[in-house]
């Protein structure tokens, strides 16, 4: 991701723009820093965060929520916060506003995801923890076997136009400091 953004950065020749990978529950680097910091499907510290960024700068989350997948996941009786009473996004929200953020904003953010074919969509399923047993909150992870036999019940009941669909739903997390 970074850089696919150096590159186009390059083309619009911006020279006050910085990027930066780090660990955003070890922030290394002076109070008020960033105009923004994004994060993306990760476990977040917003205390941390609230002191790198300027007055007025951005914090902009992503992350995967409970009900994603949700039919799969039920299907499957199983999943990524499945038994969380509580979900993350829900606590990533409280944890920002607990922070101290201003004009803080909880999005949904659904999307259909399409699969060729059983084999694909199971290639997928095997790297992408939906139906382990994960939870954020727990911060445990449980891999198990993907039963076929469940696998070719989902994939007959969501099949369009030859194609396996998936419903994600994620959360954006928009929120200032100020």
């Amino acid at each position: 991701m970074i850089k696919t953004a150096l590159k186009n950065l390059d083309k619009i020749k911006r020279l006050d723009v910085k990027f930066r990978v780090m660990d955003n529950l070890n922030m290394d680097v002076p109070d008020n820093y960033f105009d923004v910091v994004v994060a993306r499907h990760t476990i977040i510290d917003p205390k941390g965060i609230m002191k790198c960024l300027k007055p007025g700068g951005y914090l902009l989350v992503r992350g995967v929520d409970k009900a994603d997948c949700l039919n799969l996941k039920r299907l499957f009786k199983r999943g990524q916060g499945y038994t969380d009473l509580k979900p993350i996004s829900i606590i990533d929200y409280e944890n920002i506003l607990d922070a101290g953020f201003i004009d803080v904003e909880l999005v949904p953010i659904h999307v259909r995801e399409y699969f060729k074919s059983k084999e694909e969509l199971k290639k997928f399923l095997e790297i992408v923890p939906i139906i382990d047993e994960f939870s954020e909150i727990e911060g445990t992870c449980n891999k198990r076997e993907i039963e076929d036999d469940l696998l070719d019940r989902y994939v007959s009941s969501n099949t369009y136009n030859g194609k396996i669909r998936l419903l994600r739903r994620y959360y954006g997390i928009i929120a200032k400091k100020g």
